[in-house]
């Protein structure tokens, strides 16, 4: 693809490849550049490193699952 990680192309090849649009994903990232990257995107994160891009921080899948439980 020609693109790194954090790279605007690669979001909008996964959002296309899915059928949605960032306000409608979650972004889930342990580097903080790239969780930063998805926020300026529109993506919900979920920022390992804690909220200063993230709407929470989780330390499981399971509490992944809680959140995205929490706000369906």
């Amino acid at each position: 693809m020609g693109a790194s990680k954090s790279s605007p192309i690669i979001f909008n090849a996964a959002l296309s490849a899915q059928g949605v649009i960032a306000e409608e994903s979650i972004y889930v990232d342990d580097y903080k550049v790239e969780a930063g990257e998805a926020w300026e995107q529109g993506f919900t994160v979920i920022d390992r490193f804690g909220k200063e891009h993230g709407e929470c921080v989780i330390h499981s899948l399971t509490q992944l699952l809680d959140y995205v439980n929490s706000v369906s």
